[in-house]
């Protein structure tokens, strides 16, 4: 989750692990890291970027 803080590591920010319970970001597992950066990355996309993924079928449902 992205918190009040934008991209870093705000207090704000709250990380779960697979229970419900509240972890610290440095306890995700490598791939929890990577999928979180790529949340980031489309975050950024929709909000600040250049949309690039409205011209992909990235928001397609089938």
């Amino acid at each position: 989750m992205i918190g009040a803080g934008g991209f870093d590591t705000d207090a704000s920010t709250a990380y779960l692990d697979q229970n419900g319970n509240a972890i610290k970001r440095k306890a995700l597992s490598k791939q929890a890291k990577n999928t979180l950066h790529d949340y980031k990355l489309i975050q950024y996309d929709m909000t600040a970027g250049k949309g690039y993924l409205n011209d992909t079928n990235f928001f397609t449902v089938k």
